[in-house]
């Protein structure tokens, strides 16, 4: 599966939002921009939009603030009124229309990256699957914990050792699936 690259979502982006207009030079926005990320807070696509946003109002390029959503019902609006505004464009210059529909299929091909990772996080099949192997694996554990005591006990060597390394395989286990639990979530 092809990873997302959010710089190349964000190129696409303002590719896309750059669409030539005679007077566009002299147009400025009169309200807060807001600069939708299509996926969670803190990865990539949010870090690239969030150091845009600090470059934008470290150099003033802008008078009005740029403020980063991270939403991604509302980028897929956002990028349905682009493909909207697109189709009402009318008669476009073929070496324009080229370059513009392929920046709105890598706009489109990050959208639909995002919601297949969003599904994979939310899946309740997954989740369960999770939560039953932790249930399992917490299970087990306490078993290998009694085992060993029972060893330590008796004063047998080779069922410490036993004991031990299967605990330790499982606590191993249990921190992934607990690792993997997280990013489910």
């Amino acid at each position: 599966m092809q990873r997302f690259n959010p710089a190349a979502a964000l190129t696409a982006a303002l590719a896309v939002s750059f669409i030539h207009v005679p007077a566009a030079s002299a147009w400025e926005p009169t309200k807060s921009v807001e600069f939708i990320i299509p996926a969670g807070t803190g990865g990539g696509a949010d870090q690239m939009a969030r150091a845009v946003q600090g470059i934008v109002a470290k150099h003033n390029l802008m008078k009005q603030a740029l403020l980063p959503i991270n939403d991604l019902n509302a980028t897929k609006k956002a990028l349905q009124s682009i493909r909207d505004r697109w189709e009402d464009a009318g008669k476009v210059p073929r070496a324009d229309m080229g370059r513009i529909e392929a920046g709105l299929r890598k706009v489109e091909d990050a959208v639909r990256h995002a919601e297949e990772e969003n599904w994979q996080r939310s899946n309740p099949e997954t989740k369960a699957r999770t939560n039953s192997a932790l249930s399992q694996l917490e299970a087990a554990i306490a078993g290998l914990q009694e085992d060993l005591a029972k060893a330590e006990k008796a004063g047998d060597q080779r069922k410490i050792k036993a004991a031990r390394e299967a605990l330790d395989a499982r606590q191993a286990w249990l921190d992934q699936i607990q690792r993997s639990a997280s990013e489910l979530s």
